[in-house]
């Protein structure tokens, strides 16, 4: 049986009110890039990612956002961590609320298969991020 869910974690302090715009938007944005099954988004802080991002990545180093996808054969399943403090720092253009979402919708492109491994790439990811906050926000 394949679920339709969107579930939000927090191990770092975010404010309530910011929390559910956040779960808002995330289903949102899980339903428009048609990403199929269940989404677990979990915002951590600075060690976590990290230590993530060298476990996974092999990057020991700070990072704002990786995806997962844990699917099998029978069920999609997929994670997308976030580090609050990381997005809150990078929010200049915008609040973290805002950043946050940017975040989400670029974890998701990834579990979608696009890449941003060029300058090029990460240039196009961008302007689609961007595309889909002014449409969905």
């Amino acid at each position: 049986m394949k679920k339709e869910k969107v579930s939000v974690f927090k191990t770092v302090k975010i404010d309530r009110r910011t929390f559910k715009k956040i779960f808002g938007f995330a289903i949102k944005v899980k339903k428009y890039l048609k990403l199929k099954g269940e989404l677990n988004i979990i915002f951590v802080g600075d060690k976590r990612i990290k230590k993530l991002n060298l476990e996974f990545l092999k990057r020991n180093s700070l990072t704002d956002v990786i995806a997962f996808d844990l699917s099998d054969e029978k069920n999609f399943l997929y994670e997308i961590y976030i580090c609050f403090p990381v997005a809150k720092r990078q929010a200049k253009k915008w609040d973290a609320f805002k950043e946050c979402c940017f975040l989400i919708t670029h974890g998701i492109l990834h579990l979608k298969g696009m890449d941003d491994r060029t300058p090029e790439m990460r240039e196009k990811m961008i302007e689609k991020q961007k595309k889909i906050l002014e449409k969905l926000l």
